[in-house]
């Protein structure tokens, strides 16, 4: 389960700096360490080029203070850490630090590192952007941009966005990225995987669609991927 959680907690992404060889093999080395729980090692790896002011040991330094992995749980700090790697453009730490505000209630914080991390394509990103869109919260209020992002974090999977998209079909549909077929494939997903309240949408929309339209939606539920 902790490693479970590590890896959900954590964004891997394949991004190079332009970091000497041997700053590079002790991140490596520091970033396994973590994920088997030696956080003596790590610490020994990260903190050092961390220090040095190497974003990717920044961010993984905020990681060990996020988890209090070898350390008392210090958020502010994992937030400085954060903060670091992510005014170098380190895509991870973007994330991290806009989730950590927004969890904090920061929205105005949280907000243009949260936007940073959907235009890099990070899904959670991407729904929490459609959140502050929709609530202008941080962001102007602005329910075509949420709608946008929502979809985008749909199809990547995020199945609140996909309940939400579903949703906001059913009360858009004359716009025209909207139909009743759209909502119904969302709805079908989410009903397949057993999500609260999907199967009674699917049920209501159901109602209001012809039999082609039905047609139309399982074809597009049962061809969606969701994107990488």
């Amino acid at each position: 389960m902790e490693a479970a959680m590590k890896r959900l907690a954590l964004l891997t992404f394949v991004v190079l700096f332009l970091a000497p060889p041997a700053v590079r093999a002790g991140v490596i080395e520091g970033e396994a360490a973590f994920m088997r729980s030696d956080y003596a090692t790590a610490w020994k790896e990260l903190e050092p080029p961390a220090q040095r002011g190497d974003p990717e040991a920044a961010y993984w330094v905020g990681v060990l203070y996020s988890h209090g992995a070898g350390t008392r749980q210090d958020l502010a700090k994992a937030a400085k850490w954060y903060r670091r790697a992510a005014e170098k453009g380190y895509p991870p730490a973007r994330f991290n630090l806009g989730f950590l505000l927004y969890r904090e209630g920061r929205h105005a914080e949280a907000a243009p590192w949260l936007l940073a991390a959907a235009r890099d394509g990070v899904a959670f990103a991407q729904y929490l952007t459609a959140v502050l869109y929709e609530r202008g919260e941080g962001l102007p209020k602005d329910r075509d941009a949420a709608y946008g992002w929502t979809l985008a974090a749909a199809d990547r999977g995020v199945k609140t966005a996909q309940f939400n998209a579903g949703l906001i079909c059913v009360e858009r549909v004359a716009d025209r990225r909207c139909a009743y077929a759209e909502a119904y494939k969302w709805f079908a997903i989410l009903s397949k995987a057993g999500y609260l309240g999907a199967a009674q949408n699917l049920a209501r929309i159901s109602a209001r669609m012809s039999a082609k339209e039905i047609d139309r939606g399982r074809a597009l539920a049962e061809g969606w991927r969701a994107l990488e």
